[in-house]
């Protein structure tokens, strides 16, 4: 039996995946920290094309495909691919509250002392918050997502494979912390959506969805379209079009990244318009992460 031993870092913690041929992987990885740089003018945005509709409410986490099974089990590579990046906007988070509250960086991943205010909340996973998502109003930052176990608690929306975790986020409002559960919570507190700034932070924490820059031509990836464009946000007379990312990480190889277009109103309805297949790991059998 031809076995290998993967030991890499997620979000703070260490995972040891077992890889057979044919075998499974067990990982529990949370979204990846983006680093904001300077704004600049956006380069136009692609020329439209076609979106496969997404229905998320059959989304069981946001590590699994956004997509039917159907529409993946057909795979025609793309050679050349055309790539347009656009720079993301230079937004600030505020998490000095943290820092203040005695939380930290431990070799088992972010925490808060047992005397916190956000210990109180069961969070079996921290993450401090990323500086994308400083682009809300009022400025009430959201400086930490909470993961906690999902029978036991409500979220805005779940992570993790065949494990899953409620996703909430943390709120620093008013000298104290607050633990946001729902879309209707945050919907209440951040309506209305004003600006392109605003829209791309509020999207990124309601749909637990990726903004992914600086994208190119990379070895061994398995292209699916004929244009790949880095995340943007676009104001339209509905509202806000905002172009993120799915990572698929959950079932069995390929692994496929979608590129899905949210709009968001501004009364903070979120609506999914739709996906398209952008690239995938390129392997067909090696593993299956649950």
């Amino acid at each position: 039996m031809n076995l290998r031993t993967l030991i890499h870092q997620c979000s703070g913690h260490v995972v040891i995946a077992l890889v057979l041929l044919g075998g499974l992987v067990g990982c529990h990885q949370s979204q990846p920290t983006l680093t904001a740089s300077p704004t600049q003018t956006l380069t136009p945005v692609a020329p439209t094309q076609t979106l496969i509709p997404i229905d998320p409410t059959t989304l069981y986490s946001n590590y699994t495909s956004v997509l039917p099974l159907g529409v993946l089990s057909t795979r025609t590579p793309v050679q050349n691919p055309r790539f347009i990046n656009h720079t993301p906007p230079r937004l600030n988070l505020d998490v000095s509250s943290l820092d203040a509250a005695g939380c930290g960086q431990s070799v088992d991943g972010y925490f808060c002392p047992q005397t916190s205010q956000i210990s109180q909340f069961d969070c079996k996973y921290l993450t401090i918050g990323d500086s994308l998502w400083g682009g809300l109003e009022p400025n009430y930052p959201i400086v930490a997502k909470c993961e906690r176990d999902e029978t036991d608690h409500e979220g805005l929306f779940y992570s993790g494979c065949l494990i899953h975790l409620s996703v909430s986020f943390v709120m620093y409002a008013n000298q104290r912390f607050q633990l946001i559960t729902s879309q209707e919570q945050i919907r209440a507190i951040y309506s209305p959506i004003q600006s392109e700034d605003e829209a791309l932070s509020y999207t990124l924490i309601t749909t637990g969805l990726s903004a992914d820059y600086s994208l190119k031509l990379e070895p061994n990836i398995y292209y699916l379209t004929s244009i790949i464009e880095d995340t943007y946000v676009r104001s339209t007379k509905h509202g806000f079009i905002v172009h993120l990312y799915n990572h698929q990480i959950c079932s069995c190889n390929p692994h496929t990244t979608t590129a899905v277009d949210i709009l968001v109103q501004s009364d903070g309805i979120v609506k999914w318009l739709g996906g398209r297949p952008t690239y995938d790991d390129g392997t067909e059998g090696l593993g299956c992460v649950d």
